[in-house]
């Protein structure tokens, strides 16, 4: 689903930036509208399922079974697999706990980019799924982490053969905003290919990008690829500075995304390495 990679390359916005004379945080904060008739419709349905009193009746017996001492002992000798069943239930609860809208949690609501020495993690905050994008540009290897289940995928870097390459209409404009105390130029950014029915259709950008942030530069994302579209993020090399603030309409949804703190401090070599122990999957998408 196009808006699935939209959310993997908001999260990687950092993932490849050249930062070597920045040391620190920035988060982000994350509105999601879905506007396309059919997925609000199943959300809505998806919504009514989860408030369903035999619904709810049928996590209760899932997480007593998952707590039975014997579940627990065969679980013991397969920690990925205990891990995932206590994930997805986890997601399920979150569903749950939306107050009068179940589906309120199933979105993220923040992204938080940490940077030392060009190496970045991306931790998507909220939403029922774990999220984290982990850039080692020494070994040109980007991972997507999964902590519960203790897994990791690492992000193709070649586009699959046959796959249409995405293209841009990128235009500068004389428009400027403050963001957090730094000056922003808006860019208006159009997807012109693949405009297909079966993607979505095209996507269109806002973006308020800045120079004035010592040490960092978005230039490189255009070397990322997300998915089978692997141009989708081609753009960004077309783009001066970090980007403060997204807008994101396609025929789906509408995406905000803002700065809400950017702040300078050290942090620990280890938060940069793929966990001990962690098993490798393949990209799920």
């Amino acid at each position: 689903m196009k808006l699935i990679r939209l959310l993997v390359l908001l999260v990687s916005l950092g993932a490849v930036s050249h930062a070597a004379d920045f040391e620190g945080t920035i988060r982000w904060s994350f509105a999601i509208e879905i506007t396309d008739p059919v997925m609000k419709k199943e959300m809505a349905d998806a919504a009514t399922q989860m408030a369903d009193p035999k619904m709810k009746e049928e996590m209760a017996e899932a997480k007593a079974a998952l707590a039975d001492p014997e579940m627990q002992a065969m679980m013991a000798q397969n920690p990925q697999m205990k891990a995932m069943m206590e994930q997805q239930l986890a997601m399920m609860n979150k569903m749950q706990s939306g107050g009068g809208n179940p589906m309120e949690n199933i979105f993220p609501k923040a992204m938080l980019l940490r940077y030392k020495a060009g190496k970045t993690l991306s931790t998507m905050e909220g939403g029922p799924m774990p999220m984290e994008v982990l850039n080692l540009p020494a070994e040109s290897a980007t991972y997507l982490i999964n902590r519960p289940a203790k897994t990791y995928s690492k992000l193709p870097d070649e586009k699959p053969p046959g796959v249409e390459k995405s293209t841009f209409t990128v235009t500068k404009t004389a428009e400027t905003i403050r963001i957090l105390g730094y000056e922003c130029v808006k860019y208006v950014v159009t997807e012109t290919a693949p405009a297909t029915a079966a993607d979505g259709g095209p996507a269109r950008y806002l973006v308020w990008a800045s120079t004035d942030v010592p040490g960092l530069d978005t230039r490189a994302l255009a070397k990322v690829r997300f998915g089978q579209k692997g141009e989708a993020n081609a753009f960004l090399g077309q783009i001066d500075g970090v980007p403060l603030k997204m807008e994101i309409t396609m025929p789906q949804a509408r995406i905000t995304m803002g700065a809400v703190s950017l702040k300078a401090e050290s942090l620990a070599d280890a938060l940069f390495t793929v966990p001990a122990g962690f098993v490798e999957k393949p990209v799920g998408f």
